[in-house]
C-alpha cells in the first residue's frame, strides 16, 4: 500500500529556515570541494581526485536547489531516492577514503615501516641471489637478472598519475615510490619503473659488498646503475635486463640528446657523470635586476626539452648565483628552458629563457628578474599555506561526516518503517 509523504507523521516537510541552512552548507561544501580539487590537481597532479570532488558537487548542488515546498511522493519513490543518495554518498566517501590511504597513509607511514623491515632481510636475500657467483662481475650480473625477473615494469602501463598505476596482470595496482627515500619498497610492491629498478639494484649490490651507484638522467627520464669491478665502472640497466652496457647506447640507442647525468652512492653522495655519456657545452647564466644590478642567491632551474616539448626539470642541478650574479653549468647538447627565481619577503621575482646549446661550445645568457604575480604562491610560507588548506578542508570534512550520518540514519528509518502499514 502506498502513502504520501504528508501522511507519514514521522517525516515533516522542510521549513524555509532549514532549507536556507542546507543551502548555506551546500555553498560551503561546494566551494571547499572545488578548491581542494583544484589545488590537488594543479600541484599534486592527482587527477582522479576530480571524481569524489564531482560527486561532492552533485550533493552540494542538490541542497542548493531545494525548494520550500516538498511535493507528495510514494514510499517506493522515497526509498528509491534515499537509496540513490546513499549510493552517491557511499561512492564519494569510498573514493575520499581511498585517496587518504593511498596518498597519505601509505607513503607517510607504510613505506618507511616496510623499508626498515626489509633491511633486516636484505643480507639473507642477497646471499640466495649470489650464492653461486664466482666473482664480483658474476654477482653484479646475477643481481641484475633477479631484479629484472622479479619486478614488473610499469613504464608503459596505464597511469592514474605517476604514483598509482593500473595493470592487466599481477599485482594489478602498483603504488610507485614517491621520491628516493624507500628503495626497498619494490620488494613488497613487486612493481615499478626504471627508478625503482635502479634504486633496488643499488641496495642489493651494496649488500653484496659491491661498490655501486645509481645513475639518473632526469631530463630524458631514465635511471640505471654502475658497478665498480676490477677498477672499472660497468654499466647495468636492470629495468631492461642489460649488463655491461655501452655509455653511447643511452644517447644513440634512444636517439635523444642526453642533457645531464648524475650518480648517487648509497650514502647519498652525488657526482656529475654527464661527460661519461655525452659531449658537453658550458652554459653561463647571469641574473640581474631590472636596473642592471647583479643578483646574488637566485635559484637556477633547467628544463630539458630533448624528450618532452613542455620540458622536464633536471633534478640534481643545484645552482645559486654568487655575488657576481653568475651560475655556470655543463650540459649535453640540446634545447633547454632556463629559469631564475628569487623570493624577497612575500614577493617573487623570476625570468626564463629558451636556449639551444651545442656540444663543445660556451654560451652566456642573461635573465632579468621581474615581479611574478602568476607564481606568487611560491613565496607564501609553507606553514601558512598548510593553515589555509586546513581552514578550507576542515569544514568540508565536517560537513561530509554530518551529511553521511544524516543519510545513513534516514535510510535506516525508512527501511525499518516500510514494513508497517501507513496510517492515513
Amino acid at each position: 500500500m502506498e502513502c504520501s509523504l504528508k501522511s507519514m507523521r514521522w517525516i515533516k516537510p522542510l521549513s524555509l529556515k532549514r532549507i536556507r541552512y542546507r543551502q548555506i552548507a551546500g555553498v560551503i561544501a561546494l566551494i571547499s570541494a572545488g578548491v581542494v580539487a583544484i589545488f590537488l590537481v594543479w600541484h599534486g597532479k592527482n587527477y582522479w581526485i576530480v571524481l569524489p570532488a564531482a560527486t561532492g558537487f552533485m550533493i552540494s548542488l542538490r541542497s542548493l536547489l531545494l525548494k520550500p515546498r516538498v511535493k507528495a511522493m510514494s514510499m517506493r519513490e522515497l526509498m528509491r531516492r534515499a537509496i540513490r543518495n546513499k549510493i552517491v554518498l557511499a561512492t564519494f566517501l569510498a573514493l575520499l577514503l581511498a585517496y587518504f590511504i593511498l596518498y597519505y597513509l601509505v607513503p607517510a607511514y607504510l613505506m618507511p615501516i616496510i623499508n626498515e623491515a626489509k633491511k633486516s632481510e636484505l643480507k639473507e636475500l642477497v646471499e640466495k641471489i649470489v650464492n653461486t657467483a664466482s666473482n664480483d662481475a658474476d654477482k653484479a650480473r646475477k643481481i641484475c637478472e633477479w631484479v629484472y625477473t622479479h619486478i614488473v615494469n610499469v613504464y608503459r602501463e596505464y597511469k592514474l598519475d605517476n604514483y598509482v598505476v593500473l595493470l592487466a596482470k599481477p599485482p594489478f595496482i602498483c603504488l610507485r615510490m614517491r621520491g628516493e627515500d624507500y628503495p626497498l619498497w619494490p620488494l613488497v610492491s613487486r612493481c615499478g619503473a626504471c627508478m625503482e629498478y635502479s634504486l633496488l639494484y643499488r641496495e642489493l649490490a651494496a649488500a653484496a659488498n659491491l661498490t655501486v651507484r645509481s645513475v639518473h638522467n632526469p631530463g630524458e627520464d631514465h635511471s640505471w646503475d654502475e658497478v665498480l669491478v676490477d677498477g672499472q665502472w660497468i654499466i647495468v640497466d636492470p629495468s631492461r635486463g642489460r649488463f655491461n652496457v655501452s655509455p653511447s647506447e643511452f644517447e644513440e640507442g634512444r636517439r635523444l640528446n642526453v642533457s645531464y647525468v648524475y650518480a648517487k652512492y648509497p650514502n647519498g653522495t652525488m657526482v656529475n657523470v654527464t661527460e661519461r655519456y655525452t659531449g658537453t657545452g658550458t652554459l653561463e647564466i647571469l641574473v640581474v635586476q631590472s636596473n642592471g644590478k647583479r643578483v646574488e642567491g637566485a635559484v637556477i632551474e633547467v628544463y630539458s626539452l630533448n624528450w618532452l616539448p613542455n620540458g622536464v626539470l633536471i633534478r640534481g642541478i643545484k645552482c645559486l648565483t654568487g655575488p657576481d650574479g653568475l651560475c655556470t653549468i655543463r650540459l649535453g647538447g640540446g634545447r633547454y628552458r632556463v629559469s631564475a627565481v628569487r623570493v624577497e619577503g612575500w614577493l617573487l621575482y623570476s625570468d626564463e629563457i629558451l636556449i639551444e646549446l651545442s656540444e663543445g661550445t660556451n654560451r652566456t645568457v642573461t635573465l632579468t628578474l621581474r615581479r611574478d604575480l602568476l607564481h606568487a604562491y611560491i613565496a607564501v610560507p609553507q606553514q601558512l599555506a598548510y593553515a589555509l588548506m586546513g581552514f578550507i578542508v576542515a569544514p568540508f570534512i565536517g560537513l561530509l561526516i554530518l551529511l553521511g550520518l544524516h543519510i545513513w540514519v534516514s535510510i535506516a528509518v525508512i527501511l525499518l518503517s516500510s514494513t508497517e502499514p501507513a496510517k492515513v
